[in-house]
């Protein structure tokens, strides 16, 4: 790096140069990084003000005020020093390269102008203009250009053309980091979120929309309904059919919308309500139809249009007194999936399958019973008993022929709201805030009433030029709207095809007729047979197509809103309708474990199988019959982010009886109240009955606080997915070591082997610096609640022992091996690799028997003097194929990683494991939920060095006392037995394994001899036989 001298012929600075005002200051410093490509930046400045208070310029005098500065240096963008305090866990880099460039002002003894007092225009790096346009400050956008640009990325314009846009206005360089940062801008930021007050503040002052609150007796949020006037006037206006669905993940909360739409003289679409309900039980779908009929008219409405998985679809039917339409779509896919649950032949399905969609699209009633009774002969019993159960009885809801006499206006699916929750949720996703999805919602709903508005407008601006000159079809299109007039023309051009039923001049019993209450083919061709003229008479058709009715309901000629400033809260007890059968029980445990379903699929790596893990784990205790018991652990997000405070005592019928002790955890325990005492009829309701009584409970809005009211919590926003451990075409990914280098295979016969590396003592905790960027294994490590250290006997063969427990209960590892196996697979690898182990002696000159060394340690668990846990750690590594991380406790209770081994080919199939050590003292580090099953294995070989050492300390606590005699036989004593029970445990582990010894070790390949020996000497033996 050359130093580069500035051209004498540009913009320069020199000392005792004098500028009158700070502002001439600026425009010469502007024009000097423009010559010279150079970004400055103010290193040091004290103000006037601040001289005076400081006494460093007297108040007499008569200051400059203009000058703004006292004294003001001005540096290279890249002049200074970083002080850095990071550790190394980020790769951040600065701009700082102590560039020698300065210059400094000052004002002169009479403060009247600023006097450059020293100078230095020279750099220590690369100066071009191509880097200079690079540097943040040039590339700034600000003035209109930024408004505009904020304004774009509000509309939700493509990033990559505005930033093109930018660039080419303002000739700059725009980055998309810079377009990221406007577009953050560019969100408004709520000081509340989720705020259920602001919620309804936006939608009354707003948007002038009456609102209904829906709580339980704890105050916890059930359900929010809201309609603006218009709605309201749709719905009274068209109330024939209602469609009703929900849409899901338009929320943080995770609260489905519920949309009320109807379809109006021109066959368009208008929302008439919308609610907001935690959930889909009895009591909820209860208040939301019951509001709905309280607000609205609904003595017209003839019939529903609703899924078929909808629960308790029979409460709507009861509360409005009309049928429900199963849509076409949701109940073939039901079938579909229903049937992939029976054991059906593929010829079966398919038979089955193609008559049930023929008896949905049936025309007649004939039609209909025709293929019913084809049905009937397929060869399953599971199926029909299937089809008996579950579709028969509601025939009426999903066949063509009979969803027509309902009146369904053609509708067979429930596309008019999938087509609108759709357009919802271009706008609304399942990150928005309450107040978002409120905005959003109308934004779009705005939209679509725009575009509604036009068709009207058009409807009645223009004439249709194609028509005949038929004086009956001109009748037909003079009286009703273009929608239902092409519907009516085509059935009267169909009379030459038609034949003769059982009609009249002014009624059929055909779909189309009964569906759509227009005139059809067959009454056309009665009315021609008996004479009558003209053919088609407006009291044929039904006032809602005609013309003069849709003017009048139409908000385009009406212009009257009005706004409500009222909120109807109403309360819910929760108590029982009535006895619940098994199914009513099933359908209210299905719908709490949707929501368990969707929590445990939102986090990824371990944090996810460690959920299924204990719903396994419930699953098993429940179908053994088990009580089970749930325990608060310590959390690790905030209350309003745990996803899993949605558990709530809301979704179980009976009492919560909470029991702690000092020294365990608090567990809670569910017991259903049950009351076998009381017959059924005792418990039952109508529901009508009961919805009229929560509705009593009506709070004003002056009385009642909804800031009390409690929210679902919050979705967690997550970042991007780790990935898989495979690339694209299927091939393992190459794993990182510690130094960022690539780990290659070496595929050498006995490579080196490599040493433990102790890292840098000095690093910081990484168990609470940076948890997020640890690895998946370490996950449960960075978490102390998740851990757990497993004590071990510290007679010698504490590794072993360690090294069993972790491969035991690692989700990783398909290696199970005992502890008399890791013993058999230590000698085989010594054995293989003899020659490498001679670096671990502690003196190579003396002639130590190193096999005597190992057997020893193996059989007798004691260490020679030239012999450490080097090699037996090194074999264990190569014989189970782990990865494994060593740890040491830090004083304030953490865990401080100082070294980490892999295998020599570098092929750790088996995962990785942890140990702790303690001196010369190892221990296994298990995940929580292990740690019951892993001290009972640990058990298994005998007290732990702590239980001996708390042993011999409170011994000689009692020596003090004087409580016993002072002598050390009771402690040998106590010991013998202790090594006399352990002895008996390890001889009856031998013993069961040993049964696997009685055939020749030559029959026995490598894995089954080194899972199932025994002994040591005999692995030797085999071995040099073989």
């Amino acid at each position: 790096n050359e130093s580069i001298k500035m051209s004498n012929e540009k913009c320069s600075f020199t000392v005792g140069e004098k500028f009158s005002s700070f502002e001439d200051l600026l425009n010469k410093i502007e024009k000097f990084k423009e010559d010279h490509s150079t970004e400055l930046s103010i290193a040091a400045s004290r103000k006037l003000e601040s001289a005076v208070n400081t006494k460093r310029l007297s108040k007499d005098k008569n200051i400059n005020k203009s000058l703004i500065y006292f004294e003001i240096k001005y540096i290279c963008i890249e002049g200074g020093k970083c002080k850095s305090r990071s550790k190394g866990a980020r790769k951040t880099s600065t701009l700082k390269k102590e560039c020698p460039l300065f210059i400094s002002l000052g004002t002169d003894k009479d403060a009247q102008s600023l006097v450059v007092k020293n100078v230095n225009l020279e750099h220590n790096h690369e100066v071009n203009r191509n880097l200079f346009r690079h540097y943040a400050p040039q590339r700034k956008l600000s003035g209109k250009i930024k408004e505009d640009a904020i304004g774009l990325l509000k509309a939700k314009a493509n990033k990559k053309l505005v930033r093109l846009e930018l660039a080419k206005k303002t000739g700059k360089i725009v980055t998309m980091r810079d377009v990221h940062n406007l577009n953050k801008l560019s969100k408004d930021v709520d000081k509340t979120r989720n705020d259920l007050q602001s919620v309804v503040n936006i939608l009354k002052n707003e948007f002038g929309c009456s609102v209904n609150l829906h709580k339980d007796n704890e105050d916890n949020f059930l359900g929010l309904f809201f309609q603006d006037e218009s709605m309201k006037v749709n719905f009274d206006r068209f109330p024939e059919i209602l469609f009703v669905d929900a849409t899901y993940k338009v929320n943080e909360l995770r609260i489905p919308a519920y949309i009320f739409l109807v379809e109006d003289s021109l066959g368009q679409s208008e929302v008439v309500g919308v609610a907001l309900m935690v959930n889909e039980t009895k009591e909820n779908l209860a208040w939301l139809i019951g509001t709905f009929a309280e607000e609205n008219p609904t003595k017209k409405l003839r019939v529903v249009m609703a899924d078929k998985d909808i629960n308790e679809r029979n409460r709507i039917s009861e509360l409005l007194g009309v049928p429900i339409l199963i849509c076409l779509y949701h109940a073939l896919k039901i079938f579909k999936r229903e049937l992939s649950t029976l054991s059906l032949t593929p010829n079966i399905k398919d038979a089955a399958k193609g008559l049930f969609e023929s008896m949905c699209y049936a025309y007649t009633k004939s039609d209909f019973e025709r293929f019913e009774k084809e049905f009937q002969t397929l060869e399953s019993s599971a199926l029909l008993e299937y089809y008996d159960k579950n579709w028969k009885p509601i025939s009426k809801e999903w066949v063509k022929c009979f969803k027509a006499e309902a009146g369904d206006f053609l509708n067979s699916t429930n596309n008019r709201l999938e087509s609108f929750n759709s357009k919802l949720k271009t706008v609304v996703d399942n990150h928005c805030s309450l107040e978002e999805f409120v905005r959003g919602f109308f934004v779009v709903l705005d939209a679509l009433r725009t575009e509604r508005d036009a068709n009207v407008a058009k409807e009645f601006q223009k004439l249709k030029l194609s028509l005949p000159h038929d004086p009956c079809v001109k009748s037909i299109y003079d009286h009703l709207t273009s929608y239902s007039a092409n519907f009516v023309c085509e059935q009267l051009a169909a009379i030459e095809k038609t034949t003769v039923r059982n009609s009249t001049i002014n009624s059929c019993d055909c779909c189309f007729y009964l569906s759509m209450d227009l005139p059809c083919r067959h009454i056309f061709l009665s009315r021609s047979l008996s004479g009558c003229v003209p053919l088609f008479d407006p009291v044929l058709c039904a006032v809602r197509w005609s013309k003069t009715y849709y003017r009048q309901s139409q908000r385009l000629f009406t212009q009257t809103i009005n706004k409500f400033d009222k909120l109807t809260t109403t309360s819910s007890s929760f108590r029982p309708l009535k006895a619940l059968n098994f199914n009513e029980r099933y359908r209210k445990a299905d719908a709490v474990c949707k929501n368990i379903s969707m929590l445990a699929s939102e986090p990824g790596g371990t944090e996810f199988v460690e959920r299924m893990t204990l719903l396994r784990t419930l699953e098993d205790m429940w179908r053994n019959g088990q009580e089970v018991h749930l325990l608060s652990l310590p959390l690790k997000s905030t209350e309003n982010e745990n996803p899993f405070s949605s558990f709530s005592q809301d979704h179980c019928q009976g009492h919560i009886d909470n029991t702690s002790d000092k020294d365990s955890p608090k567990v809670t325990k569910i017991q259903p109240e049950v009351n076998h005492n009381l017959p059924a009829s005792a418990n039952e309701v109508s529901l009508k009955e009961s919805f009229h009584n929560q509705s009593d409970k009506h709070i004003d809005i002056q009385d009642f606080d909804v800031s009390n009211v409690k929210l679902p919590p919050r979705k967690k926003p997550r970042g991007r997915p780790k990935g898989h451990n495979l690339t694209v075409i299927g091939r393992q990914k190459k794993r990182k070591l510690n130094n960022g280098r690539k780990d290659n295979t070496n595929n050498k016969a006995l490579p080196k082997v490599p040493k433990i590396q102790p890292e840098n003592p000095n690093v910081a905790d990484v168990t609470n610096n940076h948890p997020d960027r640890l690895v998946d294994h370490l996950s449960f490590i960075c978490d102390p609640s998740q851990r757990a250290v497993i004590e071990v006997p510290g007679d010698g063969h504490c590794l072993l022992y360690a090294w069993e427990i972790c491969l035991n209960f690692s989700e990783n590892s398909s290696l199970k091996p005992s502890y008399v196996a890791l013993s058999s697979m230590v000698m085989q690898q010594y054995l293989l690799r003899k020659k490498e182990y001679k670096k671990f002696l502690c003196d190579n000159e003396l002639n130590v028997d190193m096999d005597n060394e190992i057997r020893k340690y193996l059989n007798e668990k004691s260490y020679g003097r030239q012999i450490g846990d080097e090699p037996i750690f090194d074999s264990l590594t190569n014989a189970t194929n782990v990865k494994v991380f060593t740890w040491e406790s830090a004083e304030n209770g953490s865990l401080i990683q100082i070294g980490h081994r892999v295998p020599s080919d570098n092929n750790w199939s088996n995962g990785t494991i942890h140990l702790h050590k303690m001196g010369q003292h190892y221990e296994p580090i298990v995940a929580k939920k292990f740690q019951e099953m892993a001290k009972s294995l640990s058990r298994s070989h005998g007290i732990s060095m702590q239980e001996t050492q708390r042993m011999s300390e409170a011994y000689i606590l009692k020596m003090v006392d004087n409580e016993i005699p002072s002598t050390s036989g009771h402690c040998s004593i106590e010991g013998k037995d202790s090594q006399i029970q352990t002895e008996k445990r390890q001889k009856t582990t031998s013993n069961a394994e040993s049964d696997y010894f009685n055939q020749s070790y030559n029959s026995l390949d490598d894995q089954t001899l080194l899972q199932h020996v025994e002994g040591i000497d005999e692995v030797v033996a085999a071995l040099e036989e073989r």
